[in-house]
């Protein structure tokens, strides 16, 4: 509702006017008029109407009794989603006690003529109304608009709140020329066209989202008239369906399968909320060949390395070097360390083996570590010496010491457990303090045996320790984790199997990937012969990470690859050399702005980039320097979906994004224009 004209003031009657003397008569102040009012209106309405489920309505010029009738019918008739969107575009003014009130039509300056906004929402909030309130979001496009917030307002607990008051100023400050409604009507209005990169999962868009992108537009409008946006805090609103995320289906069937298999979805947000750090995602991903929303809890293709896994299972159930503390998996970039992990992690893990059958049953009975209760695992992308202290003693439960956790006082509180854990830490070379967490926390483990208060034998090993790394000891300052296995276990290295087991063990891989595809269903001696002569040519590549190579070429051949045994040759002969080659034969790739979108998520940092961010960064690997839209950032990241990995940003509920893997982002990093012709 907006109030764009007012009243003339009142003048005495002659009556009265000849009982006063003329120079002591003083007419009451007018309102100015507020030109821009129906407009901005108008365009709030038309943009919020994609995300009600009732049709908005304009009250235009109301009286303080039209205003509170609408209101009155608006609250009495909420519907199925319970809740009110209401937007006010008027004069704001302060009485003495510091209540707000607005200007309807009839109003004059003074207070006593305007409607008292701040009664109207103590009376939403008061727990003793006959009939409870609505949820009510209230847009306040007012000078003092932020006296609507009371302090009382304030106090209220956030779960007991009725009112969610987003304000155009604080109540010491002036709105001007309607710029919040503007703002207000352009993000409703990209909220409608792209969730404003809300993740398609979410239903409603949080108001704390909401906020950040009102605040963030008005901000960069107002000029010299500043204007800063207020409001209390919106967590307890972050599910609340005021606004619906159109991109998020309806029916949900649209969603990927990842998202849309009950049992997975349940799942993925167990393992979320209780062991994030475990970041199951990633381990799946790797263990089933399906990458970002390809990844499908139906199928696993996971093949080989059947050596290393059998030595890891029987080091992990105690039958084979039980006084053996530590085991490094090393590889290059590519080389299948998480996916062998990731396999050996959802077999060991009680309640993932409970769960993920695909993947348990995959695994050859002779090579699948049972189940171990006092299991720990960690992918240590991205996180400090502290977070991994931390997720190790919250999946172990160790009891929270008074003066904190340290990485000794964990290391001391795992000698003291009755039984040696399995600790399994991915990725460290990926670790943001990797140094630290190798030197301080991981070789000291490795070192440390089962004190006596555990129980157990005299010169235990504390616990059994796998981790996964890149070899660049020097490089990455893990020298003395490599000391430490070499003196204390061993290192098994991915990259020194003799050629013959790795051609063996990619051919097992290639043919599980393309038993998949529909163009080779029914036609095994072709898709064996297929995978065994690209097997062959991927060993002859110039760099490593033969597996994720293999992994993407059969995205490729189960689209585009030969479909009788005369075509083998050339399918071979495509196959990429290098990891940027896949990219080179991938047709999407060559859609406009894919290659700049993927160049820029390899600088992803932390869970990942958002949309907006990538928009911002993405012209500097644009050849032309030009500037994306939105909807081609939207239309690259589909694009581009297979090689992207997302997460929800807990705050705003939007998607952030990052690249499937290190080794493509490494690579992007290095080479993020491609090369001019394709491979041959």
């Amino acid at each position: 509702m907006a109030v764009q004209t007012f009243s003339e003031p009142a003048r005495p009657s002659d009556h009265d006017a000849g009982k006063v003397p003329e120079t002591e008569i003083l007419p009451e102040p007018a309102w100015p008029r507020l030109s821009f009012a129906s407009k901005y209106a108008a365009a709030v309405a038309h943009s919020l109407g994609p995300l009600r489920p009732e049709v908005p309505s304009v009250v235009l010029d109301g009286t303080k009794d039209v205003i509170e009738g609408h209101l009155s019918t608006a609250l009495e008739t909420a519907g199925a989603t319970g809740t009110v969107v209401i937007h006010i575009l008027s004069h704001g003014r302060l009485s003495n006690d510091n209540r707000l009130h607005i200007a309807a039509t009839e109003s004059t300056q003074y207070v006593g003529t305007m409607w008292d906004v701040s009664t109207f929402i103590a009376d939403l909030e008061d727990k003793d109304r006959p009939n409870p309130s609505p949820n009510v979001l209230l847009f306040l496009d007012v000078c003092h608009a932020g006296g609507a917030l009371s302090d009382a307002f304030l106090r209220t607990q956030q779960e007991d709140r009725k009112v969610f008051i987003i304000a155009a100023c604080p109540r010491d400050e002036n709105a001007y020329a309607g710029n919040f409604s503007s703002v207000i009507a352009a993000v409703l209005a990209d909220a409608a066209r792209n969730g404003l990169g809300v993740d398609p999962s979410v239903p409603y868009i949080p108001l704390e989202k909401l906020v950040w992108e009102v605040r963030l537009r008005l901000n960069a409008l107002s000029g010299d008239r500043a204007q800063s946006v207020y409001t209390g805090a919106m967590d307890a609103a972050t599910d609340l369906p005021f606004l619906r995320n159109l991109v998020c289906p309806q029916d949900r069937a649209d969603l990927p399968t990842a998202y849309k298999d009950r049992a997975f979805r349940e799942l993925m947000s167990f393992v979320e909320g209780a062991y994030p750090s475990l970041d199951l995602q990633h381990y799946l991903s790797r263990v089933h060949g399906g990458v970002g929303a390809d990844l499908d809890p139906e199928h696993c293709h996971f093949a080989g390395r059947s050596t290393q896994l059998g030595k890891l299972a029987r080091w992990i159930s105690g039958e084979a070097d039980a006084q053996v503390p530590l085991v490094v998996v090393t590889g290059e970039p590519g080389s299948g360390k998480s996916a062998l992990l990731g396999a050996l992690v959802c077999c060991a893990h009680p309640y993932l083996a409970r769960q993920l059958h695909t993947v348990v049953n995959r695994i050859p009975a002779e090579h699948r570590p049972p189940p171990t209760d006092h299991i720990a695992v960690v992918h240590a992308r991205k996180r400090t010496l502290n977070d991994i202290v931390t997720a190790l003693t919250q999946q172990l439960h160790l009891a929270h010491p008074q003066t904190g956790w340290t990485p000794h006082r964990l290391i001391e509180a795992v000698a003291d457990l009755p039984s040696s854990p399995l600790i399994v830490v991915d990725a460290l070379d990926e670790a943001t303090e990797r140094t630290s967490i190798a030197a301080v926390l991981l070789t000291p483990l490795a070192r440390v045996r089962a004190s006596t208060v555990s129980g157990r034998p005299a010169g235990t090993p504390a616990c059994r320790l796998l981790v996964g790394t890149r070899p660049w000891w020097k490089q990455l300052g893990l020298t003395p984790l490599e000391q430490a296995a070499n003196e204390l276990g061993r290192i098994d290295d991915l990259d020194t199997v003799p050629t013959d087991t790795l051609i063996q063990d990619l051919t097992s891989y290639l043919t599980a990937l393309l038993a998949e595809a529909p163009r080779y269903t029914n036609k095994v001696t072709l898709r064996g012969d297929l995978a065994r002569a690209v097997a062959q040519a991927l060993v002859k590549g110039e760099d490593r990470g033969e597996f994720l190579k293999a992994r993407l070429y059969a995205r490729h051949l189960a689209q585009r690859g030969p479909t009788d045994l005369a075509g083998i040759g050339d399918a071979a002969r495509g196959a990429p050399r290098r990891l940027r080659d896949v990219l080179q034969l991938d047709p999407s790739a060559d859609q406009a702005w894919v290659l700049p979108v993927l160049a820029t998520v390899a600088w992803a940092e932390g869970e990942g980039m958002s949309d907006l961010l990538i928009r911002t960064i993405a012209s500097a690997f644009d050849p032309n320097g030009a500037t994306p839209t939105p909807e081609e950032i939207s239309a690259a990241l589909a694009q581009g979906t297979f090689y992207l990995r997302s997460s929800i940003d807990p705050e705003h509920r939007t998607t952030l994004y990052q690249l499937f893997h290190q080794g493509l982002a490494d690579d992007l990093r290095n080479n993020p224009v491609l090369d001019a012709e394709p491979p041959t």
